[in-house]
């Protein structure tokens, strides 16, 4: 990851260099190095990281097929972590939960739920 690449990440993650800096209890200089130069490896690692956790569906404006496969990926995981004996309780809650989002959605509208 180069300099630009690094200044791009921590834009799309919503973070200024002097944020990062004290998140990770780093000196400014040493983050305005990163944003001239490149950061370490171990630090673009953690930008991937973050940006996994943090926009697991990606930006906005991702391709829709895209943004579809990693919501998929993303309830996938979310249902590997459930003991199979919940599975069926995971899925109605959820279920429960989109259904509460529709209703929630159509009254925003002003349309009948």
């Amino acid at each position: 990851m180069d300099g630009g690449s690094f200044k791009a990440r921590l834009k799309l993650l919503g973070r200024t260099q002097t944020a990062f800096a004290a998140e990770l209890g780093v000196a400014l200089r040493t983050v305005h190095y990163w944003a001239s130069d490149g950061p370490p490896n171990e630090i673009a690692q953690f930008l991937d990281v973050l940006t996994i956790t943090e926009m697991p569906f990606g930006p906005a404006g991702a391709d829709p097929a895209a943004f579809r496969r990693a919501v998929e990926a993303e309830m996938e995981r979310l249902l590997s972590t459930i003991v199979p004996e919940r599975e069926g309780e995971f899925l109605d809650v959820l279920s429960t939960w989109v259904g509460e989002r529709r209703g929630a959605n159509a009254d925003d509208d002003g349309l009948d739920a």
